[in-house]
């Protein structure tokens, strides 16, 4: 569920409570992404901005997180993010990113119940018509996937069957695409 404590939301779940965004909030959706906006374009730093401000003592808005990426170049006009925003964003504030290269339901349920978030680039189907990032968040008792769609308020309240999930993956392989984990751990 969605819940509120007046200052920002969170979507309930397994692991934790997820801080959420939506790239199309009144409070940020014309706001810049490059020469891009947040509402259009930003899905990357929206996701970024869920997952840092989650599971650091950081709390961090898109629009700090756009205009970081746009600084550092994982900005890419007219196409949102590169790739490199995942591990770029996660090192930049001290996580981890890893690349889940077992794309299977039970490579993603050990992540997730490592205690680690799993960020997603989705190819068409159910999330977008090109490509889209997601953050994976928990695991149901039926097995099902909670997300974080920063694009989509009722998708976010959805539970997924993790194989359409996996099927519906971008085919992206660069960068640790199309599959991240994101730990607060550091194994350097």
């Amino acid at each position: 569920e969605l819940r509120s404590d007046g200052r920002r939301e969170y979507l309930t779940g397994d692991i934790m409570d997820l801080v959420y965004y939506n790239q199309t909030s009144p409070a940020w959706s014309a706001l810049p992404y490059g020469t891009d906006d947040i509402g259009r374009y930003g899905c990357g730093p929206t996701a970024m901005a869920m997952v840092v401000s989650s599971m650091t003592e950081r709390i961090i808005e898109p629009p700090e997180m756009a205009s970081w990426a746009a600084q550092t170049h994982p900005w890419a006009k007219e196409s949102g993010s590169y790739l490199s925003i995942v591990n770029d964003a996660a090192q930049a504030h001290g996580l981890t990113a890893y690349s889940i290269v077992d794309h299977t339901p039970d490579a993603v349920f050990s992540v997730l119940s490592g205690g680690d978030l799993v960020v997603a680039l989705m190819g068409p189907g159910h999330f977008t018509r090109s490509g889209h990032f997601i953050v994976i968040h928990g695991l149901t008792l039926t097995g099902n996937l909670l997300v974080a769609d920063p694009n989509s308020t009722e998708r976010s309240l959805m539970e997924w069957d993790p194989q359409l999930i996996l099927d519906e993956l971008s085919k992206s392989r660069h960068n640790g695409a199309p599959l991240w984990g994101i730990s607060a751990a550091n194994y350097d």
